[in-house]
């Protein structure tokens, strides 16, 4: 069963978390959470061992394995294997092994991943493969990069996995690992890696994933590197599952019980990023609805056609979502646009599928209603996407707004992009547009602005209507039927052509058909 992160056991836990300046290193047992599959540093060694041509030293090796499992001995024993694999030849082919994992099968747990890394929180590993970066979307950094993780952390951005003891990617020519002695002692004098460890050592550090420190020996080896190196005292926290002996571990690194079993590490995650992204977002008043947000159940037949319901999957309108994109790509520190159309056309839909979408260091909200300015308290932490509905008629409000967070962004390094979903589409005397610009002191709004024609959205493609009919039938259980599809949306649109082929009208009408007994 998995653990209660708000029992009163885990309470100084919580507020570690709710302090944010986190560091998650993850270990072996995170791959093997990601594609189901165990590899052991035990295993890794036996599999190049089982490569090694020479019988003999093949058979020492395994001698010596069998007699003594400790950590310092696995890393001994590692050091003669790739010696002696890179004389015969045949390190490469351990390695491509060892690291062709199976795929990435715990969707779960890659959706709390890519959430872990909206908080901007360091992820960090002492694992060689990449499967993180394939998890969540990121690029790689290793010890040798360290001015880039400088330039990384002193821009409070992480957009990259680190990887503390090197990492092992033929594809991009990266082989840097540690994992022999002589390997572990040639990092200890490079200035490079030492700043990296000591750098993320003075923050708090989760261990995810790690075994029970000797099972992991990169884990056991950076443990001890912070104590005896680093002089580290700062609170750690090493989660693992219940009744899981550990060792070797320092008075400053807490246990942390995730579960019973090792399949409750997902689910504990989980409460964990909830929560981190609930302090983030608490801090800032402003925030109204994001992904993470819980859709209240609809109690009257209205609400239930609310976008945020999002009762009927979305589909089409990709060309839209293309722009869409490259508006939030381009390379303007600041812009804005806005989203036009008629009632029902799905505005706001397609506004709540680009957070959907948006990459995963980006964090996107729609403004909440009825707030009159941003206020101190609102504190950027990642590259931003704001959402603000209805324009027409707070014009003055709108305005400032927009230049408080141009201000407040324009401090930071992160990106911010504006847009606005309004059904009117003149830029006109009189117009929404016009008025904004009229009330606004500031050069933010017509300087920034990302085109001179907003994105006013139109019929849907008579193939994505039949698909959205489609949905909306399976959403009453009724079976596949393109031809049914077709001659409903062609009904609808002899019927209301004056409504188009807007989503909300044509899901009302679908509906109204079923209701009727399959009726006109």
């Amino acid at each position: 069963m998995k653990r209660d992160l708000f029992s009163d056991s885990l309470k100084g836990f919580r507020l570690a978390i709710d302090a944010g300046n986190l560091v998650w290193i993850f270990g072996t047992g995170i791959s093997a959470s990601l594609t189901g599959k165990v590899y052991s540093w035990m295993q890794w060694i036996k599999d190049g061992i089982s490569h090694i041509k020479s019988t003999d030293i093949a058979s020492g090796l395994e001698s010596a394995l069998l007699s003594d499992d400790s950590a310092n001995n696995l890393v001994n024993i590692v050091g003669e294997v790739i010696n002696c694999l890179k004389t015969e030849g045949g390190y490469s082919d351990w390695m491509d092994t060892a690291f062709n994992f199976s795929p990435i099968v715990n969707d779960a747990l890659v959706s709390t991943l890519k959430k872990l890394a909206v908080a901007q929180d360091v992820i960090a590993t002492t694992n060689y493969d990449s499967l993180l970066e394939q998890a969540i979307g990121l690029k790689s950094y290793t010890y040798q990069d360290a001015g880039m993780v400088y330039e990384m952390l002193d821009n409070k951005r992480c957009n990259h996995v680190l990887h503390l003891h090197g990492a092992y990617n033929p594809e991009c020519n990266i082989d840097n690992i540690i994992a022999s002695e002589e390997q572990y002692n040639k990092v200890l004098n490079d200035e490079g890696a030492q700043f990296v460890q000591h750098v993320l050592g003075t923050r708090t550090v989760i261990f995810v994933g790690c075994g029970q420190t000797t099972s992991d020996v990169n884990i056991s080896r950076f443990i001890a590197f912070a104590k005896d190196k680093l002089n580290m005292d700062k609170d750690y926290y090493f989660l693992h599952k219940a009744e899981q002996t550990l060792v070797e571990l320092p008075e400053n690194v807490h246990p942390v019980e995730f579960g019973d079993e090792y399949s409750d590490l997902t689910d504990f995650l989980t409460d964990i990023v909830q929560l981190r992204l609930k302090t983030l977002i608490s801090q800032n008043r402003i925030v109204g609805r994001t992904i993470y947000s819980v859709s209240a159940v609809a109690t009257d037949s209205l609400l239930s056609y609310h976008y945020a319901q999002q009762a009927i999957p979305f589909c089409g309108r990709e060309e839209e979502l293309g722009k869409l994109f490259k508006f939030i790509n381009n390379e303007a520190s600041f812009s804005w646009w806005a989203v036009t159309g008629q009632a029902g056309a799905g505005k706001s839909r397609l506004a709540l599928e680009t957070l959907n979408r948006l990459p995963v260091t980006w964090f996107g909200f729609f403004l909440k209603d009825r707030i009159l300015k941003i206020g101190d308290e609102f504190k950027p932490f990642a590259d931003t996407l704001v959402i603000i509905d209805y324009v027409c008629g707070r014009e003055p409000v709108i305005a400032d707004i927009i230049e408080e967070l141009f201000q407040k962004f324009s401090s930071t390094d992160y990106k911010l992009r504006i847009l606005l979903i309004e059904r009117e589409n003149s830029r006109g005397n009189g117009s929404w547009y016009a008025k904004l610009n009229q009330f606004s002191n500031y050069s933010s709004i017509p300087d920034n602005e990302y085109s001179s024609q907003f994105l006013n959205l139109q019929d849907l493609q008579p193939n994505d209507v039949c698909t959205f009919i489609s949905k909306v039938c399976k959403r009453f259980k009724l079976p596949e039927d393109p031809q049914r599809d077709e001659t409903l949306r062609d009904a609808y649109g002899s019927k209301f052509e004056c409504l188009q082929f807007r989503p909300l009208f044509v899901q009302i009408f679908v509906e109204a058909w079923i209701q009727n007994d399959f009726s006109y």
